[in-house]
């Protein structure tokens, strides 16, 4: 029952046409707590209330209320993550500190039709590594101090940066959380070079309006090749089905580079993962054009036939979630790997 859940899950907040109001009809209370919980839990409620509003089906008058009261409150922490973003770029502009934006900022204040459905944990900033230094000071000086976990660290970001993407994250005086980056991908996880040593990285990045400023963002076939990177790669598609999402809306609202974007995968040894997600996407958005994902002959049909069930693993409980992360990390070790983790 439970996996039934999870596929009525992913098809709701998906563009395939597959769910009939005899379907909800049938579910319980209970069934109706399960779905919403690991909505809430997957960041994906807002955008399951959205897509049960533009699909016309009714839902118990209740579960309507929870998760409308969940949009709301989704949209008021979108105009406080706005904000923060437009303080942090005018900021760092003042002191001509070259920054873009990651990800998420631009996923929900660009792409998405709301702010709202697109939930932020933080504000992730990619700064030129030789700028971090004085982003992190300007940033101090104006009230952001590191959470009580790295109440330690004070700038001295060497040591720190040769196994991370980001110096330890800070925290805004409106309790947001920053994280400043020198690079796109995690270290230890990619099997790519990093988009940061590309000398034409910077230049392919787009200049986007939020709120009447101008702001600094990756380029839509960076961002589709970092999105994919992360949930496969950095995550292993234990961070949930929100990048399904994030990649459809990308694809469908911005020109992409495949022949950029397929090179790139081939030269960093990650064509699978990509290939596997964007398959992933192409199940959920059928409608989505995607070029050259069926050149894999035989292996992208294998891909194709995987996608729903890795899409399920990203629906995970916490505690799975937890448990898969760990797993995940031993098979991704060498033997000697295994035992310095163990030990």
């Amino acid at each position: 029952m439970m996996m039934h859940l999870k596929r009525l899950l992913l098809d709701l907040i998906s563009e395939r046409q597959t769910i009939t109001q005899q379907q909800l009809d049938v579910l319980t209370d209970a069934d109706w707590a399960t779905i919403c919980e690991m909505a809430m839990s997957h960041r994906i409620a807002p955008l399951l209330y959205w897509q049960l509003k533009q699909k016309m089906l009714v839902i118990p008058v209740s579960v309507s209320e929870r998760l409308r009261n969940i949009y709301k409150k989704s949209a008021i922490r979108a105009v406080k993550m706005q904000a923060e973003l437009l303080k942090l770029h005018q900021l760092l502009s003042s002191q001509r500190i070259h920054h873009i934006a990651l990800k998420g900022s631009y996923l929900a204040n660009v792409i998405y039709p709301h702010a709202a459905l697109r939930p932020m944990r933080d504000i992730d900033l990619l700064l030129p590594q030789a700028q971090l230094a004085g982003a992190y000071e300007q940033l101090i000086k104006h009230g952001y101090r590191h959470p009580p976990k790295y109440a330690k660290y004070k700038g001295s970001s060497d040591d720190w940066l040769k196994f991370s993407k980001h110096i330890p994250p800070l925290l805004s005086p409106t309790g947001v959380i920053v994280e400043l980056h020198h690079k796109v991908f995690h270290p230890e996880n990619s099997p790519s070079e990093d988009l940061v040593a590309d000398d034409n990285f910077w230049y392919r990045c787009i200049v986007a309006h939020v709120a009447g400023q101008q702001i600094l963002f990756m380029s839509p076939t960076d961002l589709l090749l970092h999105l994919i990177m992360h949930a496969s790669y950095d995550h292993r598609f234990n961070n949930g089905p929100l990048v399904l999402t994030d990649i459809a809306y990308l694809i469908e609202h911005c020109t992409i580079d495949w022949s950029l974007f397929w090179q790139a995968a081939q030269v960093g040894s990650s064509k699978d993962g990509c290939s596997l997600v964007l398959h992933m996407v192409k199940y959920y958005f059928p409608e989505i054009r995607i070029e050259s994902l069926d050149d894999l002959g035989s292996k992208g049909q294998s891909l194709a036939m995987d996608a729903e069930r890795f899409a399920l693993l990203m629906l995970q409980d916490y505690e799975s979630r937890a448990v898969h992360a760990t797993l995940s990390k031993i098979k991704a070790r060498g033997i000697v790997g295994k035992a310095k983790w163990f030990f």
